[in-house]
C-alpha cells in the first residue's frame, strides 16, 4: 500500500463521524438532501463512535446546537455540496470558527427532489433554516453564508425573516451580484468564455438578459458583510464591488 494511500486512511479515520447525512423537508414537499457537520470544539472533544443521530432527540445533535453557532453555507448554482471546495470551507468554519455548518442541496441537486426556481431556492434556504430553528437553535445563533447564486438565496431570506421581525447572526455574501439579468450581461463560461459578448451583434439576442428571469434583484438596506471569492470564475469582481459599495452605506 502506498504512503498516500496510508495517510488517507488515517485522515479518514480521524474525521469519522463528524459529518453527517440529512433530509430537509420544504413547505411544499420536496425533500433536500443537506450535510451537518459538527464545529471542531464539540467532535474533539467528545468525539463520536457511531454516525451522529440527527433526530430531535438526539443528545448529540442538541448539545451541538446548544452550545456552538450554526452556518447556514448556500452553494453557488453549479454542482452540490461534495464538490471538493465547498467542503473546504466546512472544514474552514467547523475548525477556525468552531461552528457547526448546514450544507443544503437546492431542490434538483444531488439528491434533492423538484425542479431549480427562484421561489423554490428561497423555500430550500427558508426550509434549512427553519430545520435549525425547530431543533431549538436561537436564530442568533444562525449565520446565513451565501456565495455566487447563493447570495440572492441569502438575501431573499434574510429579508423574509427580517420582516417577520426574525433576526439571525448576521450576514455574509461571496461573489455577490446585483441581479441575473446584469450578471448575463458579463458572464463566462468557466471564467474564459463569454456568454453574451458574441451575440451582441444581433440587437435582439444582445438585449434578451433584460427579459431573463429569475432577477433576484436584493440591493435593500440590511447589514452585512460583501466579499468576492476567488474560487467562483462565473461572477467577476465588478459584480461584488457593486454591491460593496452599496452596503458601505449601511455598515
Amino acid at each position: 500500500m502506498s504512503k498516500q494511500a496510508v495517510l488517507f486512511i488515517i485522515f479518514s479515520l480521524r474525521v469519522a463521524f463528524k459529518t453527517t447525512d440529512i433530509d430537509i423537508h420544504t413547505s411544499d414537499n420536496e425533500t433536500l438532501g443537506a450535510w451537518f457537520t459538527l464545529s471542531d470544539s464539540l467532535y474533539n472533544g467528545n468525539r463520536p463512535n457511531a454516525p451522529l443521530d440527527t433526530s430531535e432527540d438526539s443528545l448529540e445533535l442538541q448539545k451541538a446546537l446548544r452550545t456552538r453557532p450554526t452556518i447556514l453555507y448556500l452553494h453557488g448554482n453549479a454542482a452540490t455540496r461534495v464538490v471538493a471546495t465547498r467542503v473546504e470551507y466546512y472544514k474552514a468554519y467547523s475548525s477556525r470558527l468552531e461552528a457547526n455548518v448546514l450544507a443544503p442541496d437546492y431542490r434538483g441537486f444531488a439528491d434533492a427532489t423538484g425542479t431549480p426556481s427562484e421561489e423554490g431556492l428561497i423555500e430550500d434556504a427558508r426550509a434549512s433554516f427553519k430545520w435549525l430553528t425547530d431543533r431549538g437553535v436561537e436564530p442568533k445563533d444562525i449565520l446565513i453564508v451565501g456565495i455566487s447564486l447563493g447570495t440572492g438565496v441569502a438575501v431573499q431570506l434574510a429579508h423574509g425573516l427580517e420582516k417577520e421581525g426574525i433576526e439571525p447572526r448576521g450576514l455574509v455574501l461571496l461573489a455577490p451580484f446585483t441581479d441575473i439579468a446584469k450578471l448575463l450581461d458579463t458572464y463566462y463560461i468557466l471564467g474564459l468564455i463569454p456568454l453574451m459578448a458574441p451575440l451582441k451583434t444581433f440587437p435582439f439576442i444582445g438585449g434578451m438578459p433584460a427579459f431573463c428571469g429569475p432577477k433576484f434583484r436584493f440591493l435593500f438596506p440590511l447589514q452585512r458583510l460583501s466579499r468576492h471569492s476567488r474560487d467562483t470564475a462565473s461572477i467577476l469582481w465588478p459584480k461584488s464591488r457593486s454591491v460593496a459599495s452599496f452596503t458601505s452605506h449601511y455598515a
